[in-house]
């Protein structure tokens, strides 16, 4: 069901969350925790089979340009430009965020029972690429910051599916999928945010 965000005043003030009352922060964040995320539990991996190729493999969703570190840190930054002038669709982009620092902790253990160090870098072929803050789109437009939003999620979902087909361990294989649910459920909020922009 979309969530509608259509009376949201337009123009942009930076950072002003701190003046949101803090009972309202509270509501907010219970009302978004349903929204925000798949109803079912994460199934944790336990006593995955050493395997440093596909722990690097999962190094792109954890730390590369198109991530989960990217997205929850890109979303937090917008939380912070459009809480007061875009204040439920701003709350909805805080709560994908701190989703998104979930999937991180799962796939840190993932990686780290793999035998890698979940460090924050991905690899390109055989070169490491240390994430940056130049991966985060800054902007000011509700608009366009929604669009770049859904281009990185869309590209998560064919990094998790890609992952998904060449992952060779059920457990680490069910994690990926539930994450995978949680990714649908952040395009669907934001392609409704999109359409009521």
């Amino acid at each position: 069901m979309p969530v509608n965000f259509s009376n949201e005043r337009k123009e942009a003030t930076v950072f002003m969350p701190l003046r949101i009352a803090l009972d309202e922060v509270l509501r907010m964040n219970r009302f978004y925790n349903a929204l925000c995320r798949d109803e079912g539990a994460y199934p944790i991996p336990v006593e995955l089979k050493p395997n440093c190729r596909q722990a690097r493999m999962l190094m792109g969703v954890y730390a590369g340009p198109d991530s989960e570190l990217n997205c929850a840190l890109q979303f937090m930054y917008q939380f912070l430009v459009m809480a007061e002038s875009h204040r439920a669709m701003a709350f909805a982009l805080k709560r994908i965020a701190q989703v998104d620092m979930q999937h991180m902790a799962l796939l840190a253990n993932s990686i780290h029972q793999l035998g890698e160090e979940p460090k924050y870098w991905s690899y390109r072929g055989h070169m490491r690429q240390f994430w940056n803050a130049g991966f985060v789109k800054y902007g000011r437009d509700m608009r366009t910051m929604i669009e770049q939003n859904l281009l990185i999620k869309y590209e998560m979902v064919g990094s998790y599916r890609n992952l998904i087909r060449r992952i060779d361990q059920p457990q680490l294989g069910a994690l990926l999928e539930r994450i995978l649910l949680d990714e649908q459920v952040h395009i669907n909020l934001l392609e409704s945010m999109l359409s009521q922009l």
